[in-house]
């Protein structure tokens, strides 16, 4: 981000280009490299995971049948569906970090100094539980115990639950669309910033 101010700034902001294509060109870097760190870590996950079934002297199916016994019930689309998401919900709290760090650069957040940027973490902080907690509870999209997909809210099943031993038969994640969808709002919103109001001091 610091091709954007200072001395770096004077040369990005006179590329022919919108505020839009800066911000969401920064951010198609960081994903990819996001993504590739991801696909090394879980390579050498395996790795790791493989030399040590190798020493037990048992094969690697042996060696993880615990962590996969967890999730032995649930149909593998559900668990593909789940980790894409998964992947989709990292990638937005990217955008928000860069969102925040591009409209806290603003001329009139220049008094606060670096104090603009970390109100504004704090501020996301506070937005994304409440969204966190509206969409688990109250969004009309779930899964249940046995990895199905459900429209059932999980609110309804929580207060059903409430005062006794048992539990929720859902699980609410709602929070994986009302988070992306601010991750968009909040990058629209940081391209806007960079092309009309960015402060190159």
């Amino acid at each position: 981000w610091k091709t954007l101010y200072g001395q770096r700034g004077y040369f990005t902001m006179s590329l022919p280009i919108s505020g839009k294509v800066v911000f969401w060109a920064k951010n198609i870097r960081i994903m990819i490299e996001c993504l590739l760190a991801l696909v090394l870590a879980v390579g050498g996950i395996i790795a790791v995971a493989s030399a040590a079934a190798w020493s037990d002297g048992i094969s690697l199916a042996e060696y993880t049948a615990g962590p996969r016994s967890l999730v032995a019930g649930v149909p593998t689309s559900t668990v593909v569906i789940m980790i894409v998401v998964q992947v989709l919900m990292l990638l937005s709290w990217l955008v928000q970090g860069s969102a925040v760090m591009s409209i806290g650069a603003e001329g009139r957040f220049n008094h606060m100094g670096f104090g603009a940027p970390i109100i504004g973490f704090v501020l996301l902080y506070i937005v994304n539980q409440v969204l966190s907690a509206v969409g688990t509870f109250f969004l009309p999209l779930s899964v249940t115990t046995d990895g199905h997909f459900s429209t059932e809210i999980m609110w309804t099943s929580y207060r059903a639950t409430m005062g006794t031993e048992g539990h929720p038969n859902v699980i609410g994640i709602g929070s994986y669309v009302l988070v992306p969808l601010f991750a968009l709002a909040m990058g629209l919103w940081a391209s806007r910033s960079i092309e009309k109001h960015t402060s190159l001091r």
